[in-house]
């Protein structure tokens, strides 16, 4: 789901000097755009799963024991920009009677089911707890199961994750890459464990060589690679689960109209819900760090837990920018003293912006015990 918010290049370079004009939207258009990039990129990976609609997959799930609401469907946005999942537009599927909410092509309701995935067709680890948000084991089973291919039990959800492009979480890049947006963050040095200076996030060098075979000890593979990589940019804390990791990230109250639930325990299903009628022809949104850190509205009861995710984790585990609202979380160094131990704070905000481009900004986050304390001082800032 995280790698296929990006959006694709609206040209496409074929020469020195000489471009061709962007290629019409739609699907057929990136077709286009995909092998323009494909003449002139060779060594460079492209999504294969272009033209995925899902029929495989929900099939799959319907027909084992599991449930996806008729009126949705996986695809391409209308500017076919990028893969999402979307409600149906009228004369979509079945034909139904126009205004009627829930039924044939009427959208989606407000509470209704989206999906409801049963236990065993979710990708998890054998010693799964409510309360857990990381497992090596639950990493190493998607492995196990990549190594089975087209002969695992999951093998329709299995061969989309193994056809994804690499490279696109920061941590996948090449050396130059990494180097390059370090520069771009204005990343200078380290000193004592914490950024000396620049942007973040500061921790994208070798995630999988740290995470995977230092900590997890698990095998370096090409194939462990790439389920690492589909695991921690997929996964809801050690779950995979099919259809519901195809919906894109929105944290903007007016985006965001879903809610879900996994299980509390073993053989429960993973649910997705509705939280307010959703109409034909709009994008279905979750929230990947549900809600986000900058959620100051007491009354809004969806936020059933809290991550420490900012905008900048956001990018280094997911691999894209997210839109607002954003929450930011700047180290800064107060004394710089080679002879002691440095003395060092965070600046914490958050951006929110208007439809008519004004920007909010907000000292503090919802962790925050006393806003004073998160402003900063002018004489000394």
């Amino acid at each position: 789901k995280k790698a296929d918010e990006e959006e694709s290049d609206k040209t496409s370079t074929v020469g020195d000097s000489e471009k061709k004009e962007a290629a019409p939207l739609g699907p057929g258009g990136q077709e286009q755009q995909q092998q323009a990039f494909k003449e002139s990129y060779p060594d460079s990976e492209v999504d294969e799963n272009l033209d995925f609609d899902g029929t495989e997959l929900i099939k799959w799930i319907n027909n084992n024991g599991g449930y996806i609401h008729q009126n949705v469907r996986i695809g391409l946005d209308p500017t076919g920009n990028y893969r999402g999942v979307f409600v149906k537009e009228w004369g979509e599927g079945e034909s139904g009677v126009e205004g009627e909410i829930g039924g044939p092509g009427g959208g989606i309701g407000d509470g209704d089911v989206i999906c409801k995935i049963p236990w065993k067709l979710l990708i998890k680890p054998k010693d799964y707890e409510y309360k857990q948000y990381w497992s090596c084991n639950a990493v190493q089973e998607l492995y196990d199961q990549f190594l089975l291919g087209e002969k695992s039990p999951f093998a329709p959800y299995v061969k989309y994750l193994m056809n994804q492009p690499r490279g696109r979480i920061p941590s996948e890049w090449t050396a130059n890459g990494k180097k390059l947006l370090r520069f771009v963050l204005g990343q200078k040095r380290f000193k004592g464990g914490h950024m000396q200076e620049g942007l973040p996030p500061n921790n994208f060098q070798k995630r999988y060589e740290d995470v995977w075979l230092d900590d997890c000890e698990g095998e370096d593979t090409p194939l462990a690679r790439a389920a690492y990589y589909q695991f921690t940019s997929r996964d809801e804390d050690t779950l995979m689960v099919p259809f519901y990791d195809m919906c894109n990230h929105s944290n903007d109250p007016k985006k965001l109209n879903t809610i879900s639930a996994k299980p509390r325990r073993k053989g429960k299903p993973f649910i997705l819900r509705a939280t307010r009628d959703i109409a034909p022809g709009e994008q279905i949104f979750i929230s990947y760090n549900r809600c986000n850190r900058c959620w100051f509205d007491p009354d809004y009861t969806d936020c059933t837990s809290w991550s420490h995710y900012g905008t900048s984790e956001i990018f280094d585990v997911f691999g894209f920018v997210e839109d607002f609202p954003q929450t930011w979380s700047l180290p800064m160094i107060l004394e710089d003293d080679d002879d002691e131990d440095e003395d060092w704070d965070r600046l914490t905000f958050c951006l929110d912006r208007e439809d008519d481009g004004t920007l909010w900004v907000t000292f503090g986050d919802n962790y925050s015990e006393d806003y004073e304390d998160e402003v900063p001082n002018e004489e000394e800032y």
